[in-house]
């Protein structure tokens, strides 16, 4: 018995179906000798690598649209415990240090996160300024992200929120870098 298990999973690979539950049975004919459209056959997946990609490719869409469907369900339906907050502080927050590594400071309240995308006009200038985001996102309500620089002495540099849900800064549901993680 115990040999006809490895024999019933290499037919499962190979793509044949056994008769009996696993294959159990030693002498138990194969459905697919019967059908042999039931056969898997390389030589035949070969002659069509344009519908196989499709399909893998149709597949592989469809769970990355059921994940992003279920990623913006979990966002509305939860109010400010959205899974991609957090994510898209850490990304804002990269790019915010890959510009202060390259123009030496951070940029100011004024210039805010558009300094990451357009060479900032404002004072002070960077001496050396580089694109370091094609965009800044919205948060998963539709709003921009604020930016501000800390004072001098906070060694946090600086703070990145969202006006949450109800979209108005000030209020209790706002969200923000520096807060606690949960």
């Amino acid at each position: 018995m115990l040999d006809a298990l490895p024999r019933a999973a290499l037919s499962l690979a190979l793509g044949y179906l056994p008769a009996a539950p696993l294959g159990l049975l030693s002498n138990a004919p194969n459905i697919a000798d019967h059908f042999p459209a039931l056969r898997f056959s390389f030589r035949r997946a070969m002659k069509f690598p344009g519908r196989v990609m499709t399909i893998a490719q149709a597949v592989t869409q469809g769970l990355a649209c059921c994940c992003c469907a279920w990623t913006l369900a979990s966002c509305s339906d939860e109010g400010t415990h959205c899974p991609r907050v957090p994510a898209d502080f850490a990304s804002i927050g990269s790019a915010v240090k890959a510009y202060h590594l390259n123009a030496g400071r951070y940029p100011t309240t004024q210039q805010g996160l558009e300094a990451l995308i357009t060479r900032p006009t404002t004072g002070p200038l960077p001496t050396r300024w580089m694109k370091v985001a094609d965009s800044v996102p919205r948060d998963p309500w539709g709003n921009v992200y604020h930016y501000r620089l800390l004072p001098e002495g906070d060694a946090r540099g600086f703070e990145i929120t969202s006006a949450g849900k109800d979209g108005m800064f000030g209020t209790e549901d706002d969200l923000s870098n520096l807060d606690p993680v949960d």
